[in-house]
């Protein structure tokens, strides 16, 4: 007979800060990569954004692994279909302590936060902004679609006090423009404020709706 046993362990997390915390920073971002990305990588994506009142946090994935198989760069996700609800509560539990711990390097308490996730960060995301007690005052959910569980009642009134964007690029060939529009109209059914940005481009981040959005 085969049993499974889970224990909890501590795990060594990292995550990447761009510009300095002062008295100026009006907003945080936190930011989560997609799948087969790095947090020192993608960060970079946000040198775009005011240095003075824009203050960005990219945690890591705690799954990192080769991006070619057995050799060369290394890249990380979030989770797989395997132990995904272990997996879950830890990507909460660590998103948590990231949130602490920045939010007490700032003298200004009374800062927006926002919440960004990229492709599949999009799920972790809702999973967290839908789970977490701290405040969140927009998320944005870009070039990615909400984990089947968004349905749940406990998420969905937590996440139906924070406003939402939905960002696609108008040739993402990951979600066409029917996908789009489903995604959307699901997530407005379920009571959901959501605000649709489309912009001219592939499955990528783009820094003119970034700025727009900051």
């Amino acid at each position: 007979m085969i049993l499974s046993t889970t224990i909890k362990t501590t795990k060594s997390a990292r995550y990447f800060t761009l510009n300095q915390p002062t008295e100026l920073t009006e907003t945080i971002w936190i930011v989560l990569h997609g799948y087969g990305q790095l947090a020192e990588t993608f960060i970079q994506e946000f040198v775009c954004l005011d240095p003075k009142t824009n203050l960005i946090v990219a945690p890591e994935g705690l799954h990192r692994f080769y991006k070619k198989g057995f050799y060369g760069d290394v890249v990380a996700s979030w989770m797989t279909k395997e132990d995904r609800e272990n997996d879950i509560l830890d990507n909460i539990a660590f998103l948590d302590l990231v949130y602490s711990q920045v939010n007490h390097l700032l003298p200004n308490q009374q800062i927006k936060i926002n919440v960004l996730g990229f492709s599949q960060g999009v799920a972790t995301a809702l999973r967290w902004v839908g789970n977490t007690a701290f405040k969140v005052n927009q998320l944005i959910c870009w070039a990615g679609s909400p984990p089947p569980e968004t349905e749940l009642t406990p998420l969905l009134i937590r996440l139906r006090a924070i406003t939402i964007t939905q960002v696609f690029g108008d040739s993402d060939p990951f979600f066409n423009e029917q996908n789009q529009i489903i995604i959307i109209s699901q997530m407005v059914a379920q009571g959901l404020n959501v605000n649709a940005i489309s912009f001219q481009g592939k499955h990528e981040l783009n820094q003119s709706i970034l700025q727009r959005l900051a």
